[in-house]
């Protein structure tokens, strides 16, 4: 997902980085822009949130979703 990730979005940002915990699967995806961009957010995170559901993937972790973004809890999870 992260080779997927760095390509998709090589063009409005050369810092695509993932990092994340070996033990439980979990990744952390980022993309550095010079500024910051909102719709480059919001492209990206649809983007890793459909490609997550399309793997049957999870999109939280050990610390639960989170209030910003709740809304996107059915790309995993039954709401």
């Amino acid at each position: 997902m992260f080779t997927e990730s760095w390509f998709r979005f090589w063009a409005v940002s050369h810092h695509v980085v993932g990092f994340g915990h070996i033990g439980n699967g979990n990744l952390h995806l980022n993309v550095a822009t010079k500024q910051l961009d909102k719709n480059v957010e919001k492209d990206f995170e649809l983007w890793v949130f459909e490609r997550v559901a399309a793997l049957q993937g999870s999109i939280s972790s050990e610390q639960g979703l989170g209030f910003l973004k709740r809304a996107y809890i059915g790309y995993s999870k039954t709401p």
